[in-house]
């Protein structure tokens, strides 16, 4: 009969179902159901993670539409302090009105949320039962404890986006409500400085990132790839303000271009939020495009090297129960006798307890191999063949990255195991690559693991052929002989590559639409800057159009500031995104699943992406630009 476990993941119902493989330990159904927890709350982490950072980027479109709305209502603020109406009144008008869309936002999301949840449910369960376990959903839902805290986040982070335009209401001298040009200058200055709080939000990712490698807990790689985010988010004023000042050079461009270059330096207190926001979409994108990529050619070198057997044969209920059914010993002597099979080697994982100088009390899942070294891992230090001859014939073992991080046990080192003959004593002969499991494994000869353990079952074979020999024929042959009701799992060298790639490219899949959600409202954010600003230059647009400027171009002027918006954000945003790969790749990934990863990066795309961005921040500041170009000359001037 087979075993079943009922789990929440993320409170939702989940059901993991386990073939029968036979007798298992009374101890490998709650091992197992340990791992399996660990590997679906690092899988929510990641997501968790994705989700704040795009909850960041809507914090920055909140100032956006409130200062939007400040804007708007500049001569109503003035009128309303002229009547007695105080800094804080105005304050609490502006922050009250945002949390009661804010309040709204909220619900719509709640539902938005659900109807989201339901199509990206299935892509997220074939993502865990393709890497992790096998599992079915059987419905979707959310307790009343996490709506609240979905609504809590978004309260705070509307108050949070608001709080700085609300207190730039409040500030309003009722003289000035009348000329708002000579109040945006007056506003540029004070964010000159913000520099000085980037670089020491920078200091705070390094600090972060130290505790998170060296102190713990993870989480600080996080919080170091939050500070980095920050961290550039507050160097915007100041790129801003220099791009500004290095785009007035170029006078052949025109006098409109010349327009718009100090109209982006002189509007800096709107204009550096929304180059900050969109800068933040395009850094979290790049940061996750950056590291999707190296860690995909780390896989794929570490495949490369790793995955050399023509043929790979197991019982399919390993793939999705775990590895506890074994390989009849006919079907492998069946293997051996053929002509065209040059060796065949065996593979084995199992649970025992472990202790080392470290700590004790702990369990270690063994690899068991068994065969020939065939140059197919990669250790720290060299010596490859060396280290393996004496994991296969001297009692030694080896262990992989993941593990000597987890574990901090070195090369060198011995760790105790619990064996059926009692407690040994093991070496630690060497660290090496390994991407199969984040919780890391140890690696032990068949011949050690025989003596100790007297336990002959298999769970996989390696089969290796003679050259010119056909893995299909003797994949056929086998399945005649042994697979006549799909018993066993049987992959080509090609295959099996295959299959981990794309394991690996369905697991980031989810990404993409964080990304694209980051990406859409940060864009959002350039349309009502765009029209804030718009709202702002009334009086000036009205001067333009009656010393004789046509509406188109005005319209021209203010999209060409918005494609300069997009172009510093471009800029902003790969250099911060750059840094928080950097941070991904040698913090979190090291900190939460010990891999090692070699960072690359994929220049043409990332070189492109001003190609992409700038058109679409055009786009977003046409329909604001338009409505601005239509204004009557005779009202915006006589505002004044």
């Amino acid at each position: 009969m087979p075993l079943a476990c009922r789990l929440r993941w993320g409170d939702r119902a989940v059901t993991i179902e386990e073939p029968d493989a036979g007798p298992v330990p009374l101890e490998a159904p709650r091992q197992r159901s340990f791992q399996i927890q660990n590997m679906l709350s690092a899988f929510e982490l990641n997501l968790s993670a994705l989700s704040t950072v795009s909850l960041l980027v809507g914090v920055f479109l909140i100032y956006n539409t409130i200062s939007a709305s400040v804007a708007r209502r500049r001569v109503e603020i003035g009128i309303l302090r002229s009547l007695g109406a105080t800094r804080n009144e105005v304050r609490w008008l502006f922050l009250g009105e945002a949390c009661v869309f804010g309040a709204l936002g909220v619900a719509l999301g709640a539902g938005a949320g659900i109807l989201l949840a339901r199509v990206l449910t299935g892509a997220v369960a074939k993502t865990i039962s393709s890497h992790y376990v096998l599992l079915s959903i059987d419905q979707t839902w959310l307790s009343p404890v996490q709506f609240l805290t979905a609504g809590i986040y978004g309260l705070l982070s509307v108050f949070a986006g608001a709080w700085l335009p609300a207190g730039e209401a409040s500030r309003i001298d009722p003289v000035w409500a009348l000329s708002p040009g000579a109040y945006a200058e007056h506003s540029a200055v004070g964010m000159r400085h913000w520099g000085i709080y980037g670089i020491l939000t920078l200091a705070a990712a390094v600090l972060s990132s130290w505790l998170a490698l060296k102190a713990g807990p993870p989480s600080w790689g996080f919080a170091a790839a939050f500070f980095i985010l920050a961290g550039f988010a507050f160097f915007a004023p100041g790129v801003t303000e220099r791009f500004s000042s290095l785009a007035a050079w170029f006078s052949s461009a025109g006098i409109l271009w010349r327009l718009a270059a100090d109209n982006l330096g002189r509007s800096l207190h709107r204009n550096a939020i929304t180059v900050a926001a969109l800068a933040a979409a395009i850094a979290m994108m790049t940061g996750l495009m950056v590291m999707i990529f190296s860690f995909r050619n780390s896989v794929d070198s570490w495949i490369q090297r790793g995955i050399v057997a023509d043929l790979y044969i197991a019982p399919a209920s390993n793939e999705t129960a775990g590895l506890g059914a074994s390989v009849p010993p006919d079907a492998i002597a069946w293997l051996q006798s053929q002509t065209g099979v040059q060796g065949v080697d065996t593979f084995r994982e199992l649970t025992a307890a472990m202790s080392s100088r470290h700590g004790s009390g702990q369990s270690a899942i063994i690899t068991v191999v068994g065969g020939e070294y065939r140059n197919n891992l990669t250790f720290q230090g060299g010596d490859d063949a060396g280290k393996m001859e004496r994991v296969l014939n001297d009692s030694a073992i080896a262990i992989t990255e993941p593990f000597s991080r987890k574990y901090g046990v070195r090369d060198g080192e011995h760790i105790t195991l619990t064996t059926p003959l009692g407690a040994a004593d093991f070496e630690v002969v060497g660290t090496y690559s390994d991407y199969t499991r984040d919780q890391g494994a140890i690696l032990m000869g068949r011949k050690t693991f025989d003596h100790f353990w007297h336990d002959p079952r298999i769970e996989s074979l390696s089969v290796y052929l003679h050259k010119g020999a056909s893995w299909e024929k003797l994949a056929d042959a086998f399945r005649a002989q042994f697979n006549r009701e799909g018993e066993f799992s049987i992959y080509s060298n090609r295959h099996l590559r295959d299959r981990i790639l794309t394991i690996f490219d369905q697991t980031f899949a989810v990404t993409y639409v964080l990304r694209t959600v980051s990406i859409l409202v940060a864009i959002t954010g350039v349309f009502l800057s765009v029209t804030t600003l718009a709202a702002e230059r009334q009086r000036e647009i009205g001067v333009l159009r009656a010393i004789g400027a046509s509406r188109g171009q005005v319209r021209r002027a203010l999209v060409i500031e918005a494609g300069m918006m997009g172009g510093v954000a471009s800029i902003l945003g790969l250099a911060a995104g750059s840094v928080l790969a950097m941070a991904l790749t040698w913090v979190v990934n090291p900190a939460f699943f010990g891999w090692t990863i070699h960072l690359q990066f994929p220049y043409a795309t990332l070189l492109s992406t001003p190609l992409w961005i700038i058109p679409i921040a055009l786009l977003a500041a046409w329909i604001p630009a338009w409505r601005a170009s239509r204004g009557v000359i005779a009202q915006t001037i006589r505002e004044e």
